[in-house]
């Protein structure tokens, strides 16, 4: 709630040549005494794919050891943009219990093959923007950890990342 800066994601190894969708597990609350039933959240939802670096900004910083240890870039290779209203026409009614939700690229440049490249590591994020000060948009992690993918959160300076856990999330190719 109120925070439009930080964005949350999942790095990942990328086997093919496209992506059609991603799935990530929602589900929102509000904390408003006196508002808990009141789940009509504002803002939109961000879900972004970017490359990940493969060399370092400065010659002072240190290298990474893997290729997954790197920052994602600057710019994305896709972004999508949903509110409220765009997810109840695609029937999806966000509330206290977790729920897979599909953020659709098969109309952007990566569904078509000539974007991405396989064997390579991306991340795809998800953050909230506008006014986004009406409860509070939740994530859930899985238990089953994958070898090639790990959380990474980003606050506005750093992206930092958590290889204890793993968002719930499934790329679709």
């Amino acid at each position: 709630n109120g925070d439009v800066t930080t964005q949350i994601g999942e790095k990942f190894l990328a086997t093919t040549n496209n992506i059609q969708k991603v799935t990530l597990l929602l589900s929102v609350r509000n904390l408003d005494v006196g508002n808990e039933n009141d789940l009509v959240w504002n803002g939109d939802l961000i879900v972004s794919i970017y490359p990940l670096q493969s060399d370092i900004d400065c010659p002072t910083d240190i290298a990474p050891n893997l290729a997954i240890d790197f920052p994602p870039s600057n710019i994305p290779v896709a972004q999508i943009s949903l509110n409220y209203a765009s997810l109840q026409e695609m029937g999806v009614e966000l509330n206290s219990v977790p729920q897979p939700v599909d953020f659709i690229f098969s109309n952007s440049p990566i569904a078509g093959g000539n974007v991405l490249i396989p064997n390579t590591y991306y991340a795809v994020t998800i953050k909230r923007s506008g006014a986004a000060n009406k409860c509070d948009i939740l994530i859930d992690v899985g238990s089953n950890l994958i070898a090639n993918s790990r959380i990474t959160t980003f606050t506005g300076t750093l992206w930092v990342d958590i290889p204890e856990q793993q968002l719930w999330f499934r790329i679709w190719t």
